[in-house]
């Protein structure tokens, strides 16, 4: 079988600590990619260097510099734009990935090479404590491809987060869509997994093949108990899916009743700005949330694997092929 090539993107800023462990998880993979592109966004400690010494092992890996600090969207945005391969994975330098990450989900797109992007299974790692969260989405039993409309009605009836540090995305239509806006800041991903399932369609794996790393001082984990910054994003999101290309996606975004926050904040963010995408299946979604947000502490992570063992076995695997 004839793969497609890919390249293995890196955000890096002062995570030099991080690429002595990740580059050589690149190197390890199965099938090679055909670059390891580490763009730096203006670190002052010993990344470039590092990455330098690497490079000179290993003519694949390629560093590109910011000359200061522009944010890690900015860097994704340049990494789009400079890597090479048909697909790219944009893998954080403290996120994990397994040997065979890429032979998986170049299988499968393989056989899809229009599809937007494969995904496998999400997993995270807690950082302070050691803790590994795994919990399958179960939307299949084998890899499946999943066209717009069936992705959209696997959404509607079970909602889930798409793993962007466990998906191959094709690069050409990252670039049609000019993504990773800054003021989306952390969310930026978010959007762009959706509008590219919604344009193209997805590819799933039922594999974990990544694991994201939760820090406690990460833009992710700062902005997400700031409620204002919440409230910003929201605006934000609401605001790009008026504009081109991502107007061609935004009915389904309200079909399947999505925001970056499903919180009752979020809903009086949402009556506020955009009053005409609200629906009575996104309010429903809200109040849920919004209960689950101040329960699931309370939760056992095996009771929570069991519900998502659940709704994947009633919604995803009808709708797959």
């Amino acid at each position: 079988m004839n793969l497609p090539t890919y390249s293995i993107c890196i955000p890096n800023y002062n995570h030099a600590g991080y690429l002595r462990r990740k580059i050589p998880q690149c190197l390890a993979q199965t099938i090679q990619p055909l670059e390891i592109l580490v763009i730096d966004d203006g670190s002052t400690d010993e990344s470039r260097e590092l990455v330098e010494a690497f490079s000179r092992q290993h003519p694949i890996i390629r560093l590109v510099s910011h000359p200061k600090n522009l944010g890690v969207n900015a860097a994704i945005r340049t990494a789009i734009e400079q890597a090479k391969g048909d697909f790219v994975a944009l893998s954080s330098a403290d996120d994990f990935i397994a040997p065979d990450f890429a032979e998986h989900l170049l299988a499968i797109l393989a056989d899809h090479p229009n599809a937007g992007f494969a995904f496998s299974e999400p997993a995270e790692l807690v950082e302070s404590t050691g803790q590994l969260r795994e919990v399958p989405l179960h939307l299949a039993s084998q890899s499946a491809y999943f066209s717009p409309i069936q992705f959209a009605e696997v959404l509607r009836r079970n909602y889930f987060s798409l793993p962007s540090h466990a998906s191959l995305y094709r690069r050409q239509a990252l670039l049609d869509l000019h993504c990773f806006n800054p003021e989306l800041k952390w969310c930026a991903d978010w959007v762009v997994g959706y509008v590219l399932a919604f344009l193209h369609g997805a590819c799933y794996v039922p594999k974990i093949l990544a694991h994201f790393t939760i820090r406690d001082d990460s833009i992710s984990s700062i902005g997400r108990i700031n409620p204002e910054a919440q409230k910003a994003v929201v605006r934000t999101m609401l605001r790009t899916l008026r504009e081109p290309p991502y107007a061609q996606t935004r009915d389904l975004f309200r079909y399947t009743a999505l925001l970056p926050e499903h919180r009752l904040r979020s809903l009086w963010v949402v009556l506020k700005t955009d009053p005409s995408y609200i629906t009575p299946k996104l309010v429903w979604r809200c109040l849920w949330r919004e209960a689950w947000y101040h329960a699931m502490a309370y939760v056992p992570m095996s009771w929570r694997r069991s519900v998502r063992y659940l709704l994947g076995k009633m919604t995803g695997a009808k709708t797959a092929r």
